[in-house]
């Protein structure tokens, strides 16, 4: 799971001006079945802010699998246009939370 943003520095951190929009995503990729993913700014859910999309594969097929069978791979993304730091938000930090139904 990990964030992607034009604003990513090479640290994975964020940077944003307060008062101004900016595009983040968060992708996670794996998971049977999809986790359920909650996006933080420290510790209020802002997951609200995010839509959520699901994509779904066939995995090829390896030498050693049964013939006939095979593996699902699904990417789960989270994004937003929305978000706009404000100047009290300063130095949080946003975070992702996952929980995978088993």
């Amino acid at each position: 799971m990990y964030f992607d943003s034009p604003c990513l520095d090479k640290q994975q951190r964020l940077t944003v001006v307060a008062g101004q929009p900016v595009d983040v995503r968060c992708i996670a990729v794996g998971g049977n079945p999809p986790p359920v993913v909650d996006v933080f700014l420290d510790w209020l859910n802002i997951t609200r802010l995010f839509r959520v999309r699901r994509s779904f594969r066939l995995l090829r097929r390896s030498a050693d699998e049964v013939r006939g069978l095979r593996a699902v791979g699904v990417t789960t993304v989270l994004q937003t246009r929305r978000f706009v730091a404000r100047v009290r938000d300063h130095a949080l930090t946003l975070l992702v939370g996952w929980l995978s139904k088993v």
